[in-house]
């Protein structure tokens, strides 16, 4: 992870987020109340002062991430086989929501709601399913005629 000036393009800080084998980062960080915060290959979630990349908190999660994170309604959105609600403050797990036998694709916030693709068998069949969820857990599903593992929400138009 590097922190650089945008004038200058020189370094200000550089961590590794971990030593593991599956060391690769591939999702994108966040930066919320003055803290990077990044999900790694390595199956945790590390966050680092966003001035000094001082090391802030981590929380270990059950998969690779490589989407994300997200922030929705004040809480930070990680997916790795399932989806983590983390406090974005100091790393505490608010909510855990996993599918017996499926994992999740992707995420995206669509106010009120989040909602998550699911990966479903591969190749891919006819069919595939989202799951609405909030601070609560999943309130809905959907099953789409198609494969459908990305999208995007057009907030002026609720349409997703």
């Amino acid at each position: 992870m590097h922190c650089l000036d945008s004038n200058t393009g020189a370094t200000i800080w550089s961590k590794r987020t971990n030593s593991d084998e599956n060391d690769d980062v591939n999702s994108t960080p966040v930066v919320v109340n003055g803290l990077v915060i990044v999900p790694t290959n390595a199956k945790i979630v590390v966050a680092y002062e966003a001035i000094t990349g001082e090391d802030a908190w981590e929380q270990k999660v059950d998969g690779p991430s490589t989407f994300g994170p997200l922030l929705h309604k004040g809480l930070l959105v990680v997916v790795a086989e399932s989806v983590y609600l983390l406090d974005p403050t100091n790393g505490p797990l608010r909510q855990h929501i996993e599918w017996k036998g499926d994992s999740v694709e992707f995420a995206e916030s669509i106010g009120r709601d989040v909602v998550i693709a699911l990966r479903g068998a591969w190749p891919p069949k006819d069919s595939s399913e989202i799951a609405f969820l909030n601070e609560s857990g999943v309130h809905r599903s959907a099953s789409l005629i198609g494969c459908c593992f990305h999208f995007r929400y057009l907030t002026e138009k609720r349409l997703l």
